[in-house]
């Protein structure tokens, strides 16, 4: 794994400011999850290829910082947790759920009330006998994928969207944290990219939670020639908009869509959700954390300064915005996945896995599901109320965070 440099401090970026702002701006009231008193560092790791990867560090108060220094368990033993967005999503996505479980996580295994737990896993995930015990974790990380959130984009010479590409992310930012084995919590793309690293390094991941998708999606092989023609002359067309005169700089200002206000962003995002497969719907909370991370203010007027600070705070509600997300993440795909080599990918997944799904999420074809079921095979699968990103709404991420608390908390 190539060599990472990893930049400690904070992030010195006026989108992180101008989503921090346009967060605060919502005046719905989150679960109490939200409130919690863990709180996400920015930070990022400068990779070989030189694509700058965001993310956001929670810390994990462990338990046995009470206990006497002869049973104190060292930070080497605590295992550490990558968490994985899905497409078009970004590290936001886990704004209610990356808190949820720093805060639970440091809890002897046991100790945690049904208050805290309304909802728990099954009792026959694991009949060995040993009950609830406790896995103690180290921290977390969320990750923006390149092109995604505050992450950079990939260079204009090469496809700035495969599955692998990711996977070869996440081997090389853990192999940076000096990560020697570590859990992956992924949502949607997120779950395909965590089993394509877990087929991949098995010895490296020690259990995985997949949310609402249970790894790539798989293309017929006789469609092959299709996609790639697909993707060439796509490639070949925008790239006249995106880079004019083979520049190579990053997209022009007119190419970006603007929106009148984060507000209208949010809209949009929301409306996308709901033109999904199924009855998918997206919350406003959900939506407004991802967009208020995925935008910054439009060029026209990102340079222009308020009259005065009152001005200013009134005017993030109303400033035009774009998504800064690369366009290039909707162009199709140069390369699937075949249901054979997604079924080749099951067969070398060695962790425990745990599959949550959404009553209203995203439908899953039936070949897809009999693979999942003969071949993946999860430890553990549960049904949960919401839609797609039930993780990321108020309503309905108590009872996903609760399952997967206590499947992470299990011990190997």
């Amino acid at each position: 794994v190539s060599r990472c440099f990893i930049q400690a401090a904070h992030i010195k970026m006026n989108p992180i400011k101008f989503a921090t702002a346009a967060l605060a701006t919502t005046t719905k009231t989150f679960s109490r999850t939200m409130m919690s008193k863990s709180s996400a560092t920015e930070r990022s790791i400068l990779c070989s290829d030189g694509v700058r990867i965001a993310y956001q560090h929670y810390p994990i108060a462990p338990y046995d910082t009470i206990k006497s220094q002869e049973t104190r368990t060292t930070n080497a033993d605590r295992c550490p947790i990558l968490c994985i967005h899905g497409w078009l999503d970004n590290a936001a996505s886990f704004h209610l759920l990356a808190p949820y479980l720093s805060s639970h996580l440091g809890v002897e295994g046991g100790s945690i009330s049904s208050e805290d737990l309304a909802v728990s896993a099954n009792p026959k995930e694991e009949s060995d006998g040993k009950g609830e015990t406790s896995s103690s974790h180290s921290e977390i990380v969320v990750l923006d994928l390149p092109g995604h959130g505050l992450s950079s984009h990939k260079s204009s010479d090469g496809p700035p969207q495969l599955l692998s590409e990711y996977a070869y992310y996440v081997a090389e930012i853990t192999s940076a944290l000096s990560w020697d084995k570590f859990d992956i919590v992924g949502h949607s793309m997120g779950t395909g990219v965590g089993i394509v690293y877990a087929a991949a390094f098995p010895e490296r991941v020690r259990r995985m939670v997949l949310l609402e998708g249970a790894g790539p999606l798989s293309r017929n092989a006789s469609d092959c020639a299709r996609h790639v023609r697909a993707a060439c002359d796509r490639r070949m067309r925008s790239n006249k908009l995106l880079y004019p005169k083979d520049s190579g700089e990053s997209p022009p200002p007119s190419t970006a869509r603007v929106y009148p206000s984060i507000g209208a962003a949010v809209e949009a995002r929301m409306d996308t959700a709901r033109r999904f497969p199924g009855t998918q719907y997206l919350s406003e909370q959900a939506a407004h954390a991802m967009v208020a991370r995925a935008t910054i203010p439009a060029p026209s007027v990102s340079s222009k300064s308020s009259e005065d600070s009152a001005k200013k705070e009134e005017g993030e509600r109303q400033t035009p915005v774009t998504f800064r997300h690369d366009p290039r993440l909707q162009w199709p795909s140069l390369q699937y996945f075949t249901r054979e080599q997604v079924d080749s990918l099951y067969e070398n997944i060695s962790c425990p896995t745990c599959l949550l799904l959404a009553e209203d999420g995203w439908p899953p074809d039936r070949r897809s599901q009999e693979s999942v079921e003969n071949i993946l095979k999860p430890t553990y699968t549960k049904l949960l109320p919401g839609s797609h990103h039930f993780h990321a709404d108020p309503d309905t991420v108590d009872a996903v965070a609760a399952e997967a608390v206590s499947f992470l908390r299990r011990a190997d």
